[in-house]
């Protein structure tokens, strides 16, 4: 399920954020699952993520958005470019909540690969 799919009918005023500034098709299925749940999308064409996601948070003030949800590249523990992408966005946006999952379906790294999300 899309995190946020429920927002919309509690009150909330989810955002969704493309920064995976790798795989454009993730961006656009970003788009069509968010248009399906009710919940809006955007995307820029920085790249870097971190740009995109300071972008957001200026946008969802001015428009009224009480959730912002970020979604990244998938990344492996051991992928320290992609482990370091996380690190700058957070210190670009200030983020109340980290949240991984996704892809990791019986993989045997991803306890460790979570807890380095964190």
């Amino acid at each position: 399920m899309l995190p946020g799919a429920g927002l919309p009918q509690s009150g909330r005023r989810p955002l969704l954020v493309g920064c995976d500034v790798y795989r454009p098709a993730a961006i656009e299925q970003l788009k069509v699952v968010g248009e399906q749940a009710g919940v809006p999308s955007l995307r820029w064409a920085p790249k870097k993520p971190e740009l995109i996601a300071q972008k957001a948070m200026a946008y969802a003030k001015d428009h009224g958005n009480d959730i912002v949800i970020l979604y990244t590249a998938g990344r492996l523990q051991i992928d320290d470019q992609l482990m370091d992408e996380l690190v700058r966005i957070k210190q670009a946006v200030e983020v109340d909540e980290n949240s991984a999952g996704g892809g990791c379906h019986g993989w045997p790294g991803c306890c460790e690969c979570c807890q380095d999300f964190q």
